[in-house]
């Protein structure tokens, strides 16, 4: 389960820009099934508080919440992201980077 844990971990800054670029896209339905993931994943591996605030984030959305008011709520939750044991922010991509890659 350590490995797995890990894992998660490691593919958090991923995540982390994968959330970033859908809100500036104004993507939210994209935006809405990443939180879903990161809530389920992040319950299953005992990141329980990372769960709570991705439900929250989730509902928000649902409910049809103000652009302004998600973007406070995806922060929030990056910043958490950004506060888990072994999380590596070198490993997010910016849009630059991934944009000179395709």
């Amino acid at each position: 389960m350590k490995d797995i844990v890990a894992q998660f971990v490691q593919n958090l800054p991923a995540q982390v820009s994968k959330l970033q670029n859908l809100l500036q896209d104004n993507n939210l339905a994209e935006l809405k099934r990443a939180v879903h993931q990161l809530k389920g994943a992040g319950g299953g591996y005992g990141f329980g508080q990372l769960s709570l605030l991705a439900a929250s984030v989730e509902k928000r959305i649902k409910d049809g919440d103000p652009l302004d008011n998600l973007t406070a709520s995806v922060s929030q939750l990056i910043a958490l992201i950004r506060r888990s044991e072994g999380y590596d922010p070198s490993k997010e991509a910016s849009r630059a980077t991934e944009d000179s890659r395709h």
